[in-house]
């Protein structure tokens, strides 16, 4: 409950959850995915939740995020989005 400009500064790496929430996912070609509905904190890292997909917060799966487009960059692997267009 802390006012967001009284935060403390975060490393490079590291976001605000509440800040994640909401945020845009797409694909490294710029394919919408969905946006973050909330985040699961699972024992070996946290995972985005985009209606039924789970992506988990790691270097391999997320590019990038911009906090001030609230955007989310990642690659996801065959599999990851449950579809068959991103199997390929």
């Amino acid at each position: 409950m802390v006012p967001v400009d009284d935060r403390p500064i975060m490393a490079p790496d590291e976001f605000y959850e509440a800040d994640l929430i909401g945020c845009g996912v797409f694909d490294e070609r710029g394919i919408p995915i969905g946006k973050v509905d909330r985040i699961i904190h699972a024992p070996a890292q946290d995972l985005l939740v985009i209606g039924e997909i789970l992506i988990p917060m790691v270097r391999n799966f997320v590019l990038s995020v911009d906090l001030a487009a609230k955007s989310i960059t990642v690659r996801p692997i065959p599999g990851l989005l449950g579809d068959e267009e991103n199997d390929s």
